[in-house]
């Protein structure tokens, strides 16, 4: 068998086109990652092979991403005043999974967008063209 050819009852020979979908849907769930290997039975290590070799998949993911974050960011905002609400581990739930936005040294804020095409070292994991970071990797 070549190395190209999938082995039968490997992970690669089960992806299908709607698992893209999939994510997606489990994102406005607010499932994480971990939930989306479990809801499909594959690894991690699987989801990332994916991502390398099919571009709807790895845009469905990075998509994902940004819902599941605003999932969680509504999650915040609608229950702020309710006191029941666990604020404290849905903070450090954000602060973990969204550190850009709600760690320590946020990036992804107003002033980072505003500033976006000015290279500067602040502007480092900007994702705009004239990022420092983005030079680094040749990316245009």
């Amino acid at each position: 068998m070549s190395a190209s050819v999938a082995r039968v009852g490997s992970n690669r020979q089960k992806y299908h086109d709607g698992i893209p979908s999939q994510i997606l849907c489990m994102s406005r769930k607010g499932m994480f990652p971990e939930e989306w290997c479990a809801e499909l039975c594959k690894s991690m290590r699987t989801l990332y092979a994916w991502a390398n070799e099919k571009a709807e998949f790895e845009e469905a993911v990075e998509t994902g991403w940004h819902i599941l974050h605003a999932y969680w960011a509504r999650l915040l905002r609608e229950n702020i005043t309710n006191p029941a609400f666990r604020q404290t581990a849905a903070l450090q739930v954000m602060a973990k999974r969204f550190p850009a936005t709600w760690g320590q040294a946020p990036r992804n804020t107003l002033d980072h967008f505003t500033s976006r095409n000015v290279p500067s070292p602040e502007n480092d994991g900007c994702l705009c063209t004239n990022c420092s970071s983005l030079q680094k990797l040749n990316v245009k």
